[in-house]
């Protein structure tokens, strides 16, 4: 709790809410007052809003900074994963780019926290661990 002060704070006056919440970007989301689940939805809502917030806003800056001599190649947006189909030799490029601007555009709508990317390449779009 000492790395995120306000944390405490925020869950309190989150839980309060019955409503709506909001995403660090202003975005709206509706609560149903009537489930046994606004709490929680409460809570989760704005940090699953947030992260999508964010992703959509890397993507834009990925797209307008594109530079690579490859058509623009995100052929995935899942939550907050992007997924890029790109040629092997310029993989570790576009990956780090990518982390970049994910990085980039969190810090931008949250200021003084701290972000990670996380990166992977593969020959294919499975997941493999």
């Amino acid at each position: 709790m000492h790395e995120f002060p306000g944390f405490a704070s925020w869950v309190h006056i989150q839980l309060r809410k019955k409503k709506f919440v909001t995403t660090v970007a202003g975005r709206t989301i509706w609560l149903n007052p009537y489930s046994d689940q606004v709490a929680r939805n409460a809570l989760n809502a704005p940090v699953q809003g947030s992260a999508a917030d964010m992703t959509k806003a890397a993507l834009s800056a990925i797209h307008k900074n594109w530079k690579f001599d490859y058509p623009f190649a995100c052929v995935g947006a899942i939550h907050d994963e992007l997924v890029f189909d790109v040629p092997e030799g310029i993989a570790e490029e576009v990956a780090e780019f990518v982390k970049y601007h994910m990085i980039a555009e969190a810090e931008k709508m949250c200021p003084g926290i701290k972000f990670k990317a996380d990166t992977k390449i593969g020959d294919s779009w499975a997941v493999k661990e």
